[in-house]
């Protein structure tokens, strides 16, 4: 993962407005990309504390801000929905924590 130009994060839409949020996240941050959670991401997303993600999302760090607002806004009104930020810290940590 390339930290100097995207930022990443790991996603929990409710199910029943995730293929609307997912939209909206699109049409405000362009640069945005989805990747479908594999077994590497969601050991990752558990040893950062974040239970059952259901989205990986990146965007460039130029439109982190419009889509950060999109995920709150979506935390704030939806029924379960939540939203972390992956650092490279996050990231470090868990293949340290791989290779053991």
């Amino acid at each position: 993962m390339d930290y100097r130009e995207r930022k990443y994060y790991f996603v929990l839409f409710d199910s029943k407005a995730r293929d609307m949020r997912m939209t909206y996240c699109k049409i405000c941050a362009p640069s945005v990309k989805f990747r479908p959670m594999n077994d590497r991401l969601r050991r990752m997303a558990f040893s950062a504390d974040f239970q059952y993600p259901n989205a990986f999302l990146s965007c460039r760090i130029e439109d982190a801000e419009c889509l950060e607002y999109e995920l709150t806004k979506a935390e704030r009104r939806d029924l379960c929905s939540t939203w972390q930020e992956i650092t490279r810290r996050d990231e470090l940590k868990f293949t340290r924590s791989e290779k053991k």
